[in-house]
């Protein structure tokens, strides 16, 4: 997926300057927008398959009968 990886190269090279730069409020809101996105895109990715899913065994149970 590549959205995913771009949120999780973008998070991880946070997480490299975080550890290196001094502690400053623009570094931590940086920090709370790159995780709240990671998890948002996870938690929506994550729903969208269930639907899927769903969709599929529907259509699935429709075609038998």
């Amino acid at each position: 997926d590549p959205i995913f990886t771009i949120l999780f190269s973008v998070w991880l090279g946070f997480m490299v300057m975080s550890l290196v730069s001094i502690n400053q409020i623009g570094v931590g809101i940086w920090g709370w927008l790159f995780n709240g996105s990671l998890i948002g895109y996870i938690r929506v990715n994550d729903k969208l398959e269930q639907i899927a899913l769903l969709e599929d065994k529907k259509s699935s149970k429709t075609q038998k009968n």
